[in-house]
């Protein structure tokens, strides 16, 4: 059975052999360059996991993708913004695990009274985008923010005000999402 759940340290080689395949990707959507290893893990996944910022999906051991809330990078101090992230395992990345979790996100952002979630996709990431463009209005673009490839990429900037309600086919998937994970947060 599908669970959305918080991610343990346990879950932690599952979670970079998901980044390890967006680093693989022949259009990357990660901002590492080198494949990560199990052994040497990066530090800001660790102390995310540990501070139980970190949710994911599973179906029993098989974990399908994972999702982030965290401070938002440019007013850190900020309590009211958030940004998210979103990592879905190569062979789920067209069903619905990202926008269930991406879903769950909201819930968790509005128990901690967050009114505005931002989230940041690379240009060429165009699943993340179709996604995020569901729920998420379009404010800008960072260009040529991050090179990959030895290629200057763009960043496209989505953000979601919590305060407003959402379309009514949204505030279903909403519910239901929410109800069938209540056992998070």
């Amino acid at each position: 059975m599908n669970q959305i759940r918080e991610a343990s340290m346990s879950d932690l080689k599952s979670i970079i052999n998901i980044m390890n395949e967006y680093i693989e990707d022949d259009s990357p959507s990660s901002n590492y360059a080198n494949r990560l290893s199990i052994s040497n893990p990066p530090k800001l996944l660790v102390d995310k996991i540990l501070a139980k910022k970190v949710i994911l999906e599973s179906d029993g051991n098989q974990v399908k993708g994972y999702a982030f809330i965290e401070p938002f990078f440019l007013d850190p101090s900020n309590d009211s913004f958030a940004q998210v992230g979103v990592y879905i395992a190569k062979k789920f990345r067209n069903g619905f695990t990202g926008p269930k979790l991406l879903i769950y996100l909201f819930h968790i952002g509005r128990k901690n009274q967050v009114k505005k979630l931002f989230s940041f996709v690379l240009e060429q990431n165009s699943t993340s985008i179709k996604n995020v463009e569901r729920l998420f209005d379009n404010i800008g673009v960072f260009e040529k923010a991050v090179i990959l490839n030895n290629t200057f990429n763009d960043v496209l900037i989505f953000q979601k005000d919590l305060e407003e309600p959402l379309d009514p086919r949204a505030q279903r998937f909403y519910d239901s999402v929410v109800k069938e994970n209540l056992s998070i947060r």
